[in-house]
């Protein structure tokens, strides 16, 4: 069966098993400004010369919060669970939700 993505441009599904999933972006070639998702206009200069661009999604946490109610209504699931907020190494800051394997997360820390 052949990955695909959830919605179109937001990861770059790789074509080997060992590469990483990259998530997909957009570069203003008129200030250097970087999107995630890809945006049709730059939000820093309104450009309109923006060109594809691929985030590692390696980066520093920025900010974070923990929630303890399901994550979507009608859930039963009594698992709790973090949001953050990264800034990648090679993009911008993105919002997400952390692994489970994160128990206390430090702001400054590294995540991939």
């Amino acid at each position: 069966m052949a990955k695909r993505p959830i919605e179109p441009g937001i990861f770059a599904l790789p074509d080997g098993t060992d590469q990483p999933v990259r998530l997909c972006g957009s570069r203003c070639e008129e200030c250097g400004a970087v999107f995630h998702p890809a945006r049709p206009v730059c939000l820093a200069c309104h450009g309109r010369v923006l060109s594809d661009a691929r985030f590692s999604g390696a980066g520093t946490l920025y900010a974070c919060t923990h929630v303890a109610m399901p994550l979507r209504p009608g859930m039963r699931s009594s698992r709790d669970y973090w949001v953050a907020h990264v800034d990648l190494d090679d993009g911008p800051r993105v919002q997400g939700l952390l692994a489970t394997d994160v128990s206390a997360p430090c702001i400054g820390m590294r995540l991939r």
